[in-house]
């Protein structure tokens, strides 16, 4: 175990080390690469601070605050036997993960490539109903797997790096926009101190060294009315779970109490909610009290008991539920084909389109 400077009890810092199996160095102290300050373990004069072992790449010990990781967290991970990553490392994990998928992509781009090139263009057919080859039959599905592959393989890693990058963000609605004429810089600062406050306000263990990044989302425009939500990346998501399950403390605070936060959803699952919602909302509008719904999830809830849920991008009731008199299954269906658009046929399908239309595309 790396040793570090007044190391006089076994805390939960130790503890994690051993569990972590931690490399040992002859170096009597560590600095954290973080604020660049010495590592010194909290002793019972309440000196230090405390620290964690990064099993990474990085491979050093760092200020537990400086990762982001609140007290309680801390707590949870000196009594677990799992091996911490820093966020920086587990960053680079995946950034790994998202080059390999691109390079299978290259390669199976590379490979269909190849195959067209040495692959003879089949006949133009005539008037005449010509049968096309076996070998030709089979060249063309060959073609139709490949693509298939690589667009399964683009669509995996476009929804890995989408998730991957969303875990960590959270988006706050409510907050004003400094005045017109503002410098950026102005703004920017102004975001970053009102983030940093409402961040004290639902978990105390977290700092200015929590958070990565924070932006205003849409282009700014002068005098406009409604400020823009703002997305707040912080560094693990222990500490995007904390926010989110004590947001309600915002309602007792007097400065944040018309601050709403929410995490960072994909489209997918924004369209997900977006169903749930409306479900909600033919409830409320029947006679349901609000305070009888609930969303969990991808399920909805009356009195507790589940009526309903998003499958296939589709709200389905479950079978026992009498509770929904409007339309039982409704998807979310994607663009119509310009056979299918109005405006190009005079005469309206004769059939309404199937519910196994394609999803639509990621954002």
């Amino acid at each position: 175990m790396p040793p570090k400077k007044q190391q006089q009890q076994q805390g939960p810092n130790k503890k994690t080390a051993e569990k972590n199996k931690a490399p040992a160095h002859t170096k009597d102290c560590y600095t954290c690469p973080v604020c660049d300050e010495e590592i010194v373990d909290a002793s019972e004069q309440n000196k230090g601070q405390d620290s964690v072992f990064c099993v990474g790449v990085c491979s050093t010990w760092l200020h537990r605050q400086c990762v982001g990781l609140s007290s309680q967290a801390f707590k949870v991970l000196g009594e677990s036997t799992r091996p911490y990553s820093c966020p920086h490392c587990e960053l680079d994990s995946q950034k790994y993960e998202i080059t390999s998928l691109k390079n299978e992509i290259a390669s199976l781009k590379s490979v269909l490539t190849t195959f067209q090139e040495n692959t003879v263009s089949p006949p133009v057919l005539t008037t005449r109903n010509v049968p096309v080859s076996s070998t030709e039959d089979s060249s063309m599905s060959y073609v139709a797997a490949l693509q298939s592959s690589i667009a399964s393989v683009s669509k995996e890693l476009h929804t890995a790096n989408n998730k991957s990058e969303k875990k960590f963000n959270i988006i706050a609605y409510g907050f004003e926009e400094c005045p017109d004429g503002t410098r950026k810089d102005k703004r920017i600062a102004k975001d970053h101190e009102n983030t940093v406050g409402l961040l004290q306000v639902v978990d105390s263990s977290l700092n200015k060294h929590s958070i990565r990044d924070c932006f205003r989302l849409g282009k700014y425009v002068k005098n406009k009315r409604k400020p823009r939500p703002l997305l707040i990346k912080l560094t693990c998501v222990q500490s995007v779970t904390s926010v989110l399950a004590n947001s309600n403390k915002l309602s007792s605070s007097q400065e944040y109490r018309e601050i709403s936060i929410k995490r960072d959803m994909t489209k997918i699952e924004r369209d997900d909610e977006r169903l749930l919602l409306e479900e909600r909302y033919q409830l409320i509008k029947s006679g349901t009290p609000r305070t009888d719904i609930k969303i969990k999830g991808k399920r909805l809830f009356l009195k507790n008991k589940e009526v309903g849920s998003v499958i296939n991008r589709a709200f389905v009731p479950t079978s026992n539920s009498s509770h929904l008199s409007h339309s039982p299954h409704k998807q979310l269906l994607s663009p119509p084909s310009p056979s299918q658009n109005p405006l190009h046929s005079p005469e309206p399908p004769s059939s309404p389109p199937s519910q196994n239309t394609s999803p639509l595309p990621f954002n």
